[in-house]
């Protein structure tokens, strides 16, 4: 798995780099640049719009009792999709935007979903985690006192 992060923290600026050359070739260097800021704003404004679904499928997600993996996949890979998309560059830009598609983002999640995952559910659901916060919580008790150090100083 680390090698394959190396070869595309290497391999990818040299494509991009390769891309822009070949882009800017053919439609200029003014309308490249252009592209690029475009692209930059519709990742912001897909962040804003695709981010607030997945905040409202968390909450649903975690009303019903349920760890939200799926939503947390889904945010993650929103979140990913506007980086992308706010790096320059076109090959990241394309990743970025295929990202942004639902059904791409599910069948993503279909391929990484652990194997775990129903242990990790009843490990870790919302109510066990609240049971377990609880468990080691000390009881207040709420009472009156008098102090009564004052009175055997005076006598």
């Amino acid at each position: 798995m680390l090698f394959f992060i190396l070869l595309f923290i290497l391999v990818a600026p040299l494509l991009e780099i390769a891309v822009f050359i070949d882009v800017g070739g053919t439609i200029g260097v003014f309308p490249t640049v252009l592209l690029t800021l475009l692209t930059a704003s519709i990742g912001i404004t897909l962040i804003r719009s695709q981010g607030f679904s997945t905040a409202t499928n968390i909450r649903a997600q975690m009303e019903k009792n349920e760890f939200p993996f799926e939503g947390i996949f889904e945010g993650f890979m929103v979140l990913t999709a506007g980086i992308m998309l706010l790096i320059p560059g076109f090959v990241t830009d394309g990743v970025g935007l295929l990202l942004f598609i639902p059904w791409v983002r599910k069948l993503l999640y279909k391929m990484t979903a652990s194997n775990h995952k129903e242990a990790m559910r009843e490990d870790y659901s919302s109510s066990s985690l609240f049971e377990e916060s609880h468990k080691h919580s000390q009881k207040t008790i709420d009472a009156e006192y008098k102090d009564t150090t004052k009175e055997t100083k005076d006598e």
